[in-house]
């Protein structure tokens, strides 16, 4: 049975593209004399009404199929001496094809309302001719469900999505079991949907999260589908939040576990991964020079993350190997460049670790050296690693960790400490000799020990910034590095 249509006179603040391109769909329906209703479905109506801009315009058209109006719009803008190439997808029933032009130097998506049906253990559903109606509730969340006529302006609502958009909540336009498990990528979506928007996650939605039917249809998903869903999350306003929620749904084994990490202590990832997070987050987040830095708080919470396996190792051709950049590049799917970072991150916390060294800006320095342009992230993380803290077991949207008095001024006091010793850039400093010179300053052949001087030789300069090329020199003479 039907739901009832309710409709909105929302003011939409339109952009002038966007004013153009509407008029020349409603002049293509006007010249051709075209007796159908057009309208953009999805995500750009939820963004227009939350005041945040969206170049991704969706049309379907009711009365004629989304590539047959299309084509008309094609034609209507070649007669004003436009031109503009219409590509379709031709794999389907003409009614279930979809189309792409490019509008005022957009491009828009055309297709018809359908329905789909998920058969067993498959992502991809039937598909048939359907109405509005079921167009609207095939949709992962009611927020998403909504439509906007370009005739008029007005909001069509089957689900009360303009509800939830307006209460900030995520709710599944049917029975949210049902929804999950058609499409297991969902969970990933909503989840990132409410880290995204700072929406609550409704109770029945967050509780078919953790249907146990749910969790075992996962496998329906290949991990490079769930890495963008992941990436999204780690960069959006509520990140650690959204990992909560996967813990909560008892996914994150689901999400980082390798072939090679089965065997780990998962009941230690469950435990600290999380509340490591919010640590990090909430005290980036405090901090003027980074808070801006979205990719160093990324890449900050996926080594809080992955920090619970640093200690892991498996065996590789006999060779033994750390756990962490298996997880990053095997379980979550993540580039080789996010997982140096990581790597930079955890070799600077390690170093910070290391408490022998007197001189204060080779302390630094070391760690630097090795987290490079991470370094405000491991000091970060290592400050964090020495406190102590505690998160709900339910996760909320609203939920604010509360860290000890003292971290933020301590991991300050790191920074200005730093840049006090004019040690922000260090990590660039390069050999006053190189290696070439090096040798015939020794009067000997190259070899492994030229990588020895030259690494000592930094950590000379670093620890002497007055340092000169005749002090340098005299440095490497005081010194017989193994030469063989």
């Amino acid at each position: 049975m039907e739901s009832e249509c309710k409709t909105y006179n929302i003011p939409i603040e339109l952009t002038q593209q966007e004013i153009n391109i509407f008029k020349v769909l409603n002049n293509t329906k006007q010249y051709f004399n075209l007796s159908c209703t057009v309208r953009v479905v999805g995500g750009w109506v939820r963004d227009k009404i939350l005041k945040k801009n969206s170049h991704d315009i969706d049309i379907t058209s009711e009365g004629i199929s989304g590539v047959q109006f299309a084509q008309y719009v094609t034609q209507y803008l070649q007669l004003q001496g436009i031109n503009t190439k219409l590509l379709t997808n031709r794999e389907q029933t003409e009614h279930l094809q979809t189309a792409t032009t490019t509008i005022c130097e957009l491009p828009i998506d055309f297709g018809s309302p359908r329905a789909e049906e998920y058969k067993d253990n498959s992502r991809i559903p039937e598909i048939r001719k359907g109405s509005i109606y079921e167009d609207c509730i095939r949709r992962d969340f009611t927020i998403n469900c909504l439509f906007y006529r370009i005739e008029d302006g007005m909001i069509e609502d089957y689900t009360n999505g303009y509800e939830d958009l307006v209460n900030k909540i995520i709710r599944t336009p049917i029975d949210p079991i049902q929804s999950f498990t058609d499409d297991p990528l969902r969970v990933f979506r909503g989840i990132r949907f409410s880290a995204k928007y700072g929406f609550k996650i409704e109770d029945n939605t967050l509780n078919a999260m953790t249907n146990p039917t749910v969790l075992r249809g996962m496998n329906k998903i290949k991990k490079s589908r769930r890495t963008p869903e992941l990436n999204n999350i780690l960069i959006s306003s509520h990140p650690s939040y959204g990992f909560h929620v996967f813990q909560y749904c008892h996914l994150l084994k689901e999400i980082l576990i390798t072939e090679e990490s089965n065997e780990c202590n998962w009941e230690m990832v469950q435990l600290n991964s999380v509340p490591l997070m919010y640590c990090c987050e909430e005290v980036f987040n405090s901090i003027n020079q980074v808070k801006d830095d979205t990719d160093m708080l990324k890449h900050l919470l996926l080594t809080a993350l992955c920090y619970s396996f640093k200690n892991d190792t498996f065996l590789l051709k006999k060779k033994e190997l750390p756990m962490i950049p298996n997880i990053i590049i095997e379980g979550l799917k993540f580039t080789s460049k996010e997982r140096e970072k990581v790597d930079n991150i955890i070799e600077g916390v390690n170093l910070l670790n290391q408490h022998n060294c007197k001189c204060e800006r080779l302390y630094y320095g070391r760690s630097m050296l090795k987290s490079k342009e991470m370094w405000k992230a491991s000091i970060i993380l290592y400050c964090c690693l020495n406190s102590h803290f505690t998160i709900p077991s339910y996760p909320n949207i609203n939920f604010k960790i509360q860290i000890e008095p003292n971290l933020l001024q301590t991991v300050q006091h790191h920074f200005d400490l730093i840049y006090q010793l004019q040690l922000d850039n260090i990590w660039l400093i390069t050999p006053a000799i190189n290696g070439s010179q090096i040798t015939q300053l020794y009067q000997t052949k190259k070899g492994k020990w030229v990588s020895t001087a030259i690494n000592s030789l930094i950590e000379y300069q670093i620890s002497n910034p007055t340092y000169t090329l005749e002090s340098c020199k005299e440095f490497l003479l005081q010194h017989q590095f193994d030469k063989y």
